[in-house]
């Protein structure tokens, strides 16, 4: 399966998205809203928090260990160091990661590199939990949902549309025998109503927000997604997700004590 979906993947074209700074509306969606510029995309969402490590002493990169450490504690790379030189390089410049799959066959990634492999996997995992979160059903011949659950179907063609967004994060960290470890955050499952522009791109309904207005389609699947949340991050692209978002936290956690997160990691 992950064959064909990276071949889907490499296939789609990007688009090219400009920040804008904005007020939150309060919550993940406003979080979203306010990293994306207002657009709404969809898709992943790789969040960070604000730092918490305590000083670094002696930081340094074992490129054979694929191993970031100081004199505290050692961070095994959960990704090769390609990947995670990617994600550094992207969080050098913004708290967050995102990649979105439209429906049109086309994809908008925020800062990351478009031949990259971050991006692809992102895209994967999008197709994966967004065909179930909006119930089209284009890989139900290949993908075995859990307990055999069959979504319901979003009406793309409806008065109001909306955007479902994937949010994974890094809940914290400890220190477990000298290895430093992320704390997994639960999975959040987002959708969020949006206004299309005549450009043909859509940006977040503040006042549908507001409201409140949701679609019940997307609300039942993503209540499923959420129950069965362990049997979907087994799927390798979706764990992958977890493992880019430790990854960006832990870069934002060197970026906030000044280090080039940049150049830390050498491919």
């Amino acid at each position: 399966m992950l064959r064909i979906l990276g071949s889907l993947a490499s296939a789609i074209a990007f688009s090219a998205t400009t920040f804008t700074a904005i007020a939150q509306d309060g919550g993940t969606a406003g979080a979203v809203a306010a990293a994306t510029g207002g657009s709404a995309p969809g898709g992943i969402f790789l969040r960070t928090r604000s730092p918490t490590l305590p000083l670094l002493k002696n930081l340094r990169f074992d490129p054979l260990a694929r191993a970031v450490s100081t004199d505290d504690w050692t961070y095994i790379l959960p990704v090769s160091s390609a990947k995670a030189a990617e994600i550094m390089k992207v969080v050098a410049n913004q708290d967050f990661l995102a990649a979105d799959v439209s429906t049109v066959g086309d994809a908008a990634l925020f800062g990351l590199p478009r031949n990259g492999e971050v991006a692809d996997r992102m895209l994967i995992a999008d197709l994966i939990l967004g065909d179930i979160a909006k119930g089209y059903g284009y890989f139900a011949p290949i993908y075995k949902t859990a307990e055999g659950y069959k979504p319901r179907q979003y009406n793309p063609t409806g008065r109001q549309q909306f955007a479902v967004f994937f949010v994974f994060a890094s809940q914290g960290w400890q220190v477990d025998g000298g290895r430093l470890v992320s704390k997994v955050e639960k999975l959040e499952v987002v959708q969020t109503p949006t206004i299309r522009q005549p450009d043909g791109t859509r940006r977040f309904d503040f006042d549908a927000l507001k409201r409140n207005i949701q679609d019940d389609a997307i609300a039942e699947n993503a209540k499923h997604i959420l129950a069965h949340e362990d049997y979907y991050r087994r799927e390798r692209a979706v764990r992958d997700m977890q493992s880019f978002a430790d990854v960006a936290q832990l870069a934002r956690e060197l970026r906030q004590q000044s280090v080039n997160v940049a150049t830390l990691i050498s491919p």
